[in-house]
């Protein structure tokens, strides 16, 4: 597999609410400073609103694919409305990496909105990480809850995409099947996008380069944090810009009361509907109905305080202390 990069693919959903619109300019900056290869960054701008449009257009690198509107009516709404919204931003990274791959990019990139490079080279540095089976370089939010490649920050050669057609996501059924039954029975991981790339590589014998936290303070195990002292990734800031809550808390989260809390959300969902809970239960202030993940949400607030009052000195105090 040759590790050289003669054209890289960057995919990115664009998506972002009024308050954190500095994310745009400061994510393209970080990118443009610290790729020394040729790149496109494939966006797809379909929830990006309208002011913030121009950011990309009046970027020489950004080409915004235009992408068919992810069909809302398909879901099934039975399901957590994490995964909604985790189902739709795969659904759009899936037709932005195959534009790329049909492009002739020798390798693919995945970004958030809310992640980036902070160290020069740092395309040359991870695809350098590539062997015949270590075919993928990515971000691991944590070694024991949740040990699979992320799409804040995840590289490939195209061979891999084109060998192997792996997806970000599985299906309810490819979920239910024995073979991912056993890989998550072996492999603690949540379900969301990246657990289909997870999956194919265990299933074909092939292995990633975990990218994992590099800084010296962690003021939050999931949130603004520094990846192999490569990437950052500030964390579910599309998530809670689209739902007013955090989207890392999953089944397999290290935090017990989390874990408790969830499985009883789940219990009375089941119970009551999900309508009934949207439309009731839904409406009880999230502070009196989920205390934890209230607090989750605050913690999240003040590591958006320190990281947007000043980027670079909030970036190298994670990385210099």
């Amino acid at each position: 597999m040759d590790s050289e990069i003669k054209k890289l693919g960057i995919a990115v959903v664009y998506l972002v609410s009024d308050r954190n619109g500095i994310l745009l300019d400061l994510h393209l900056k970080q990118i443009e400073k610290n790729t020394e290869v040729p790149y496109t960054i494939y966006g797809s701008a379909n929830r990006l609103l309208p002011q913030f449009r121009s950011r990309l257009e009046n970027d020489p690198h950004v080409r915004i694919c235009e992408c068919e509107t992810f069909d809302v009516s398909s879901w099934n709404t039975q399901e957590d409305v994490f995964y909604k919204a985790k189902h739709e931003h795969a659904y759009y990274l899936e037709k932005l990496i195959r534009m790329a791959v049909d492009d002739g990019v020798s390798h693919v990139a995945i970004l958030h909105v809310d992640s980036f490079p902070i160290e020069k080279g740092w395309a040359k540095k991870l695809a350098a990480k590539l062997t015949q089976e270590c075919v993928l370089t990515g971000i691991v939010r944590d070694r024991q809850s949740d040990y699979k490649p992320l799409t804040a920050g995840m590289l490939y050669h195209r061979e891999f995409y084109l060998k192997y057609n792996p997806r970000l996501l599985l299906t309810r059924e490819e979920r239910a099947a024995p073979a991912y039954q056993k890989y998550r029975a072996e492999i603690c991981h949540e379900r969301d996008s990246g657990s289909g790339y997870g999956f194919k590589l265990h299933s074909e014998g092939l292995t990633f380069y975990p990218l994992c936290r590099s800084d010296k303070v962690n003021t939050h195990p999931f949130f603004g944090g520094v990846y192999d002292d490569i990437l950052f990734h500030v964390g579910a800031v599309a998530m809670k810009d689209a739902s007013g809550r955090l989207g890392y808390i999953g089944e397999r989260t290290v935090n017990p009361l989390h874990r408790v809390m969830n499985l009883l959300e789940k219990a009375v969902r089941r119970t009551v509907g999900h309508n009934f809970y949207a439309n009731v239960i839904g409406r009880i202030p999230l502070r009196l109905r989920r205390p934890d993940q209230y607090k989750a949400n605050m913690k999240w607030e003040l590591e958006r305080e320190l990281f947007f009052k000043d980027p670079e000195a909030h970036l190298k105090r994670l990385r210099s202390l």
